[in-house]
């Protein structure tokens, strides 16, 4: 076997840069290699053949291999056997076009650790282009806790809802049979279970009838009967279950069945065998003289019930049991008050009975629930306004007239006062009695636990929302390390094509140097745009724009570009302005996606058309292109976050999928809407940008830079450079002499305030991140120092609003976010603010 050699963060990282390009630093690397060690998901970078070339100290914790164990072996070692097989067959899919996957976008995953246990996962995957081919990052978290916790929530929130509504119908006097109906059908899809039935005991006590169920074949319900002794599990379930004492309504435990064919406590009735009945579980539905009957639940499939399900169905049961002792009770009038009296007492629920708005009758569940005892019922001091919270007042007062209206309310949720003063959460339920005076009879749920799980889940989202908050950083902390590269780099090619003669040979790939330059530093911008348009911290600074010059401005831009690979690009514009209210660097930026997308996926010697048309109250800016297309199927996928087209490996262009998307959200911002059409696979695309038109009657504002005239020359400047990064540094200054000025170089912040005392410098173009003393402290310095008589320029890789308005605050006159646009930067030096006193 071919030995696997380990890939290191800093190899990794040395593969995944743009050539060529300067080293990075030791310290980077070893500030990236912490990072990625540190990092709180477990990662694993895997090659195109699907082998582990490198993981960190999270996943190793969490699968319980050692390093050395994994590296060189298929990533498949970490997924269940049965899924392996797919597993490799997705891997393949997606080794021919590899895209940015993040999380939550594929079903449920599971991981295999070294000790063979299984748990959830949700993965995030990341390609990484490298000289022996892709790379794949895949980050992998444990949704353990998250899965459980919402696992438990549903289901106790389900079964509490059932219940709920089972006693809600029995306290509005719905019918037994429907009542009866409701509830096996309930059972049936709350524990997903085939089988269901209520078994009434017939008045001679020696069978049970099928009163009610779900499953059984038809006719059975209503006729089929089934012995009460030992042949069947009823039989068994009365025996055992019988209370202690027959005057008091328990529900009591279930007979729980792992195995028909194997059961040896009894012989089970002919009905389950022929329906293929192997597991089940059954409970008495409790009476006062005599149980009224069995309640049960059977699969075909072999299933071990748990206490949860027990306590379900023995509420169910109980409930049941009340509504029937309810309507015994009405047959039976002058035995009610005695049934009700022991029907109070059973303590699975909270139930209590109030007289106006003093509490006469609790059971002793509702007691415990709230602190007090029998002895404080008796002496009256229940009283139900003094146990409520005064934010409830209301809620009552509405529950109060709803009762009488209606005779019933509908169950929801509030809080008591226990009697040492803390608060019970509740679901309460209630039907009136009398009306004069107003006599009801109400049923609580303690919501305590529920609410601890609510609180569990609300906690776990602000974990994730914390997540999220440092993903931001660190997204923002990798622009600003790869900005710093970028910028030596784009000032050297700007030198290189102006002031050194090139051989023809030597044209083209310094050219390419440029374009990609340029590429990155778009990739980073486009990353840092998305986040902050996700998460609504983009501002628009809107101005009439005359879409018309925009347009014909940004695809001269892309001239360049288009014809580096033969594109005939045609532009077709109206004959007059047509302004729209925008930001003019946002659409620019919409626009550069576009025709960067159009100039990516269209072949070598396409055609690209861009036209501009009046629609009425709308303009209309279509992008079209003669490229690979788009399947229908994908249309309505493209613009969405990470979202790429499958054009087949030999046609990958790369990106990271979140152009078309921040095109949607800006032109949405702008109150446009964006289309995409396109005919299928090989029939090139279309994208039509729709923005409301301005009226005529708005007044147009020409704003442009407070440039000298042209008539006038510009100054010679003394400019002194600041960056602790020495390429960057030489190149800013050998850029700035190559437009006539005069330059020094410092290093860091201490050197850069020592040297204004004889310098005097016209500008200082001053980096924020310096050792010692901070960019933001040299400002604050000079300008204390010096006043207006300088202009500060912040150079950094950060470029957020807050890092704006920060180093506006520290006394800055411009912020340039690296790589800083050579243009910009000797218009800026050329304008008025800038001249020398």
């Amino acid at each position: 076997m071919k030995q696997i050699n380990p890939c290191s963060f800093e190899t990794l990282w040395d593969r995944a840069k743009p050539k060529p390009s300067e080293a990075i630093s030791s310290e980077n690397q070893t500030l990236c290699q912490a990072l990625f060690e540190a990092l709180p998901d477990a990662i694993a970078v895997v090659d195109s053949q699907g082998r582990i070339r490198q993981i960190n100290a999270e996943l190793e914790r969490l699968f319980g291999y050692d390093r050395e164990d994994l590296l060189g072996r298929p990533i498949e070692s970490l997924i269940p056997e049965r899924y392996r097989a797919r597993h490799i067959d997705h891997r393949q899919h997606y080794r021919a076009a590899p895209y940015r996957l993040k999380m939550s976008q594929r079903p449920e995953l599971y991981g295999l650790r070294r000790d063979g246990s299984e748990f959830p996962v949700d993965v995030h995957l990341a390609p990484i282009k490298a000289e022996e081919g892709t790379l794949t990052i895949s980050v992998i978290r444990d949704i353990t806790p998250h899965k459980t916790a919402e696992a438990e929530i549903q289901e106790h929130a389900h079964r509490k809802a059932i219940l709920a509504d089972l006693s809600q119908s029995a306290l509005a006097g719905t019918s037994l049979d429907r009542l009866m109906k409701h509830a096996v059908e309930q059972i049936a899809q709350c524990l997903d279970i085939e089988y269901t039935k209520i078994l009434e005991l017939l008045p001679d006590g020696r069978a049970l009838r099928l009163k009610a169920g779900v499953g059984w074949r038809e006719g059975l319900v209503g006729e089929a009967t089934v012995s009460a002794g030992l042949e069947s599990q009823a039989g068994y379930t009365l025996l055992i279950s019988k209370p202690a004492d027959e005057s008091t309504l328990i529900a009591g435990e279930p007979v729980i069945v792992d195995d028909l064919r194997s059961e040896k406590r009894f012989s089970g009735p002919p009905l389950l065998f022929e329906h293929g009945v192997v597991s089940g579980m059954s409970i008495t539905i409790p009476g006062y003289a005599r149980p009224y009957g069995v309640l049960g639940v059977h699969t075909k499939k072999h299933r071990a019930f748990i206490e949860d399900d027990a306590q379900f169905l023995r509420a169910v049961a109980y409930t049941l049991a009340l509504a029937i002792e309810r309507r015994q009770t009405e047959e039976a009038l002058r035995e009610s008050e005695m049934r009700a009296r022991r029907l109070v007492e059973a303590n699975i629920i909270g139930v209590f009975e109030g007289i106006e708005d003093q509490i006469c009758n609790a059971n002793q569940i509702f007691l415990d629930m709230l602190g007090y005892s029998r002895e404080d019922l008796q002496a009256g001091r229940l009283r139900w306004p003094e146990m409520t919270p005064p934010e409830y007042q209301a809620l009552d007062e509405a529950a109060r007239n709803q009762l009488l209206d209606h005779g019933a309310i509908t169950p929801f949720e509030k809080e008591f006062i226990r009697k040492n003063g803390t608060r019970v959460p509740i679901l309460i339920c209630a039907t009136a009695l009398e009306r004069s005076p107003f006599t009801w009879i109400a049923f609580i749920v303690d919501l305590s636990e529920h609410k601890r799980l609510e609180d569990s889940l609300r906690r776990r989202a602000a974990e994730l929302a914390d997540a999220d908050r440092r993903k931001d950083e660190f997204l923002a902390m990798l622009a600003h390390e790869l900005r710093n590269p970028l910028a030596p780099i784009r000032n050297a090619v700007h030198i290189l094509h102006r002031q050194v003669p090139l051989l023809p040979e030597s044209q083209r790939p310094l050219e390419m140097i440029e374009r990609q330059t340029q590429h990155l530093a778009r990739l980073v911008d486009d990353l840092l745009d998305v986040s902050r348009v996700t998460r609504g911290k983009i501002n628009l600074h809107k101005l009439p724009v005359d879409l018309v010059a925009l347009t014909a401005r940004v695809v001269e831009n892309h001239r360049p570009s288009a014809s580096a690979h033969q594109h005939t690009v045609t532009l077709t514009l109206p004959p007059c302005p047509l302004y729209v209210e925008g930001d003019d660097v946002r659409l620019t930026q919409v626009l550069d996606n576009l025709l960067n997308n159009a100039n990516k996926y269209t072949p070598d010697g396409g055609h690209i058309w861009v036209t501009v048309k009046d629609r009425k109250d709308e303009v209309l800016v279509s992008v079209r292109d003669s490229g690979i297309g788009i399947a229908e199927n994908d249309l309505s996928e493209v613009f969405d976050l990470f979202a790429q087209v499958d054009p087949g490996i030999d046609r990958a262009r790369g990106g990271l999928g979140i152009g078309l998307s921040l095109v949607k959200r800006l032109v949405e911002m702008h109150g446009g809407y964006v289309e995409a059409r396109s005919d299928g696979p090989g029939k090139g695309s279309e994208f039509i940008i729709y923005l409301p038109l301005l009226s005529a009657k708005t007044e147009l504002v020409s704003h442009s830079w407070n440039a000298l005239p042209a008539s006038e020359a510009p100054p010679v400047l003394r400019v002194l450079v600041v960056d602790d990064n020495y390429d960057a540094a030489e190149s800013m200054a050998l850029l700035v002499k190559l437009w006539g000025h005069e330059t020094r170089i410092v290093h860091d912040g201490r050197s850069a305030v020592d040297i204004c005392q004889t310098y005097k410098p016209d500008v200082v173009l001053l980096d924020l991140g310096l050792p010692g003393m901070s960019g933001y402290e040299v400002a604050q310095h000079l300008r204390k120092e010096y006043g207006d008589s300088m202009t500060l320029f912040a150079l950094t890789g950060y470029g957020q609003a807050e890092d704006r308005q920060r180093s506006a605050a520290a006394g800055f006159n411009h912020h340039l976010v690296k790589p800083i646009d050579p243009g910009i930067l000797k218009t800026l030096l050329a304008s008025r603010e800038v001249r020398p006193a």
